[in-house]
């Protein structure tokens, strides 16, 4: 599942537009990739919750749909450009996104 945190999203855009080296798509996402699982239980965690509500697959299907493979099965997308152009992201990973979460409130 593609996240990112806002300050690298604001970050990237800046980025953008003042390096002339960049040109095209851009993915403004983080680094890693990680699961709608993984996601929620590190939102849940992040907040001392754990995660206790599930939707079946085949509920997911009859009420989205086709588009319910994007929660199913996700994208894989990565930020290759911004990397290659030597963006540094402030949080990489979805565990120091969330603690960047947590330390402002």
């Amino acid at each position: 599942m593609p996240w990112i945190l806002l300050d690298d999203a604001a970050g990237l855009i800046r980025f953008c537009i003042d390096n002339d080296r960049l040109s095209g798509a851009v993915n403004a996402v983080a680094p890693e990739i990680v699961s709608q699982a993984a996601f929620a239980r590190a939102m849940a965690a992040s907040f001392g919750r754990s995660v206790r509500l599930r939707v079946p697959r085949f509920a997911l299907k009859l009420g989205m749909g086709e588009m319910s493979e994007l929660l199913l099965e996700g994208q894989r997308v990565v930020p290759a450009a911004a990397i290659a152009a030597g963006y540094r992201f402030k949080a990489p990973s979805l565990r120091e996104g969330l603690a960047l979460l947590v330390q402002r409130h």
